[in-house]
Order: structure tokens, then sequence, then C-alpha cells
């Protein structure tokens, strides 16, 4: 295996290549993030708690659970953002007639 820079590494085989990309990491923003994510989950679970309790009228409930649609999305997208930057990797196979691209 050839490095190039920091994220990118080749190797040459006999009849084709591979070359793996890293996603960047900066530590900090890691911890920022996974800080989010923590406080993101624990204000919907607080708010399906409450949802399921009862605590909220007519009128909060239908509130609530558009509000709960965008929670899902976002605790999705971030945590998927966040695995991404820890385990994530792209992979690409070069050879004679083909290009293949993996995730």
């Amino acid at each position: 295996m050839k490095k190039i820079g920091d994220r990118v590494t080749f190797e040459d085989h006999k009849n084709f290549t591979t070359i793996i990309i890293t996603p960047p990491s900066v530590d900090w923003k890691n911890a920022f993030l996974f800080g989010w994510i923590i406080a993101w989950t624990y204000v919907g679970v607080y708010i399906i708690y409450n949802f399921v309790s009862g605590l909220f009228d007519n009128e909060q409930q239908i509130y609530f659970a558009a509000f709960m649609v965008f929670w899902f999305y976002f605790e999705y997208r971030s945590v998927k953002a966040l695995l991404w930057i820890k385990f994530g990797k792209e992979m690409m196979k070069i050879d004679d007639q083909h290009l293949t691209f993996k995730k």
C-alpha cells in the first residue's frame, strides 16, 4: 500500500488498482458532534416521554408530532455522519474495463 497524503492509499495489483479514501477527522469537531447527538437524543426522548404520558393537549400533540418527524430526520442524519467519520471509507477498484466504487 502506498499513501498519497493522510487519507488516500492505493495499491497496484497485476490486473487492477485499488484506491481507498478515508474521511477527514478533526477530534474537536467529532467531540462536538458527539455531544450534540447526546443532547439531541435527550431532547427527543424527553418529548416522546411527555407525548406518551399524555401531558400535552390536542394542539400541542399535533405540534410535537410534527416536531418528532424533524427530530427523527436530524437524529438519523447526525448519527449517520458520526458513524461515517469514525468507520467510513470509500473504495475504488479500477481495471481494464470497469471502475467500481463502494462506500
